[in-house]
């Protein structure tokens, strides 16, 4: 049977832990470290006391830049040195108090990327880099550059979210199981 994944936000850790995680002890559930109440000492908390559940935690950097995947010679986009410094800091908590995964964005800062993944690995921490695009679906082979490019990043999952319009774009993303088979 698969699992359920419920993503955390809005709320602070006492809340987390007594009402919101409770329904998905045997799943897995996304800590939004972006939008969440919490520090690094409540992330710490969280894990200690989360029983069985299976953490992916993940800080969505704000107001990116638009930035073509498919790219390699464009610019990094600017980010916002206090925030990115935060990502870093309560990523790197998470990853050290006992997450199961976290999850960057394929356009999250070089630099910073590498110490996360890095740092994942000696703790045993699954990497995902994710690929959204609120706006539409690309083309077979712009989702499959894509999400080959989130593993040459590190990924042990390439997670690739659309907006599909119609059942076609749906048959794109779901294409890509035929060049990426579920392990």
């Amino acid at each position: 049977m698969g699992k359920l994944c419920y993503s955390l936000s809005q709320m602070d850790v006492e809340y987390c832990l007594s009402w919101a995680l409770a329904p998905f002890e045997d799943h897995m559930v996304e800590l939004r470290l972006d939008e969440l109440i919490f520090d690094a000492d409540d992330i710490k908390f969280f894990m200690e006391n989360k029983g069985k559940c299976e953490v992916i935690a993940t800080y969505r950097l704000h107001d990116p830049q638009e930035v073509d995947p498919l790219d390699l010679t464009q610019a990094e986009p600017e980010t916002d040195e206090d925030e990115l410094a935060m990502a870093v800091q309560l990523l790197s908590r998470a990853i050290m108090a006992g997450a199961d995964y976290i999850d960057l964005d394929l356009d999250f800062p070089a630099k910073e990327r590498q110490w996360l993944v890095h740092l994942a690995l000696n703790y045993g921490c699954k990497i995902i880099v994710s690929y959204h695009n609120a706006y539409g679906t690309e083309s077979t082979e712009a989702l499959r550059a894509i999400a080959s490019r989130c593993f040459a990043l590190g990924a042990d999952i390439a997670k690739v979210v659309t907006t599909a319009h119609h059942s076609g774009e749906c048959g794109r993303v779901l294409a890509l199981y035929d060049f990426f088979p579920p392990k």
